[in-house]
């Protein structure tokens, strides 16, 4: 079995979700040189991305940052691994000139367990271009490609 692989300040993340700790904005996942302000995460491009453990973001919204300099592809497999954690929502966003734009990847739904019923983790796979720009519709596109719309994970 090969070894799990944390992104950046996630081993911190994963002690204050332990701890009952849940932050109050987005957790900002960054794949290119940016600095943000805890909580983001940070993944160097040498980070394999099927390796990544995203445990400690269920249940809370997620941005993930980059630029046109990451590949799709990566992109693409960083977000399945996000999803499989199922977060509240997440979202990858992106710089196109002076403009911020978003892709919507999906979002999760989360209930208590009440009386017979069992708890709900689940997180429904459903990209939307929210700015409608061409490298948003790539990006969709290379979404839908991974996995069909209204997937459940």
């Amino acid at each position: 079995m090969r070894p799990v692989v944390y992104a950046i300040n996630a081993r911190r993340l994963l002690e204050d979700r332990r701890a009952g700790l849940v932050p109050e904005s987005p957790v900002s996942v960054i794949l290119t040189e940016q600095t943000e302000p805890p909580p983001a995460l940070y993944v160097r491009g040498d980070m394999p991305a099927d390796r990544l453990d995203w445990r400690m973001l269920v249940n809370l919204s997620v941005w993930v940052w980059a630029s046109a300099a990451v590949p799709i592809e990566r992109w693409v497999r960083i977000a399945r691994g996000i999803a499989a954690a199922r977060p509240k929502d997440l979202v990858l966003r992106f710089q196109a000139g002076d403009e911020l734009h978003d892709v919507r990847v999906g979002h999760g739904l989360h209930c208590a367990a009440i009386g017979i019923d069992p708890a709900v983790h689940d997180f429904t796979w459903a990209p939307m271009d929210l700015t409608l720009t061409p490298v948003g519709k790539r990006l969709r596109a290379a979404l839908v490609a991974e996995l069909p719309m209204w997937s459940a994970l």
